[in-house]
């Protein structure tokens, strides 16, 4: 694939003022751009490993949304396509891919997801591109427990939930939590059926993706893919097959740009009106 600098369009800058950028700017894949426009004040991660910065996305949440819901309204105006993997910042929250976008209605487009996020969402949350799902860090087991147990006590700031199944790894049986008591300040109980094997204190217990003899890990999210870095300098113009090098500006003053708190907290040198 070549690499070409487009000149600047005829598009509102969205820059106010520009303070300081990265000398030679930095090439952007153009796969990832929505349209045939890169708007400038447009959000770029650093450079990878291949010198390729990538877009920084997110939609916010237009209506709320059950966590079994697979279709989610959100606000015009974001830059996601089709293909991509959203997440809300949510540990129990499993990322899914988009399968269709509609933008038909006023107001809002409609997202479809290969599946359900496994978490509600609300009016003003934000979807991002997400990092690939992982298996999150287990709960740590407090005390000894017998094959036979159906009480199984666990040290606080786990994310299992009822109804989740629950084993000490994979490849070993995992069976339902009916019920947790969180009324302990230093430990939780987990009730459960029978595991048949015992737990010792100290032992780790990992979600599975359901109640088996031969328990498969359930992934959950992750962090988002992208990480903030800068801003891009111009508006330029999207050629097919063509990645585009642009400005990368790391200090400015914009407006009309409403990035969310995981933006901002990145862009330390942005100051938006």
């Amino acid at each position: 694939m070549t690499v070409k600098k487009k000149s600047d369009i005829a598009v509102a800058s969205r820059i106010v003022k520009r303070i300081a950028d990265i000398p030679g700017g930095v090439t952007v894949k153009n796969a990832e751009i929505l349209g045939d426009v890169l708007k400038d004040a447009t959000v770029i991660s650093a450079p990878d490993s291949n010198g390729i910065a990538h877009l920084v996305k997110w939609a916010v949440v237009q209506a709320a949304a059950a966590a079994n819901a697979t279709a989610i309204r959100v606000l015009k105006g974001s830059d996601i396509k089709v293909g991509e993997t959203l997440a809300v910042d949510n540990p129990r929250c499993i990322p899914a891919a988009i399968t269709a976008i509609t933008t038909s209605a006023t107001g809002c487009d409609t997202v479809t997801l290969e599946a359900a996020l496994g978490v509600a969402v609300n009016v003003g949350d934000v979807l991002f591109l997400a990092a690939a799902a992982a298996v999150p860090a287990p709960a740590i087991v407090q005390a000894n427990a017998t094959d036979s147990a159906t009480s199984i006590y666990v040290e606080k700031g786990h994310i299992i939930e009822v109804g989740d199944a629950v084993c000490k790894a994979a490849d070993v049986k995992a069976t339902a939590v009916s019920a947790i008591d969180r009324s302990a300040a230093d430990r939780d109980k987990l009730t459960v059926t029978a595991l048949g094997y015992a737990l010792s204190a100290g032992d780790t217990l990992q979600i599975a993706k359901e109640a088996a003899d031969e328990a498969v890990l359930k992934p959950f999210y992750a962090g988002g893919k992208y990480d903030a870095w800068a801003i891009t300098g111009t508006n330029v113009r999207v050629v097919a097959g063509t990645n585009i090098v642009v400005d990368a500006i790391t200090h400015a003053v914009v407006k009309g740009t409403n990035y969310p708190a995981f933006v901002a907290e990145k862009l330390k040198g942005i100051v938006e009106l």
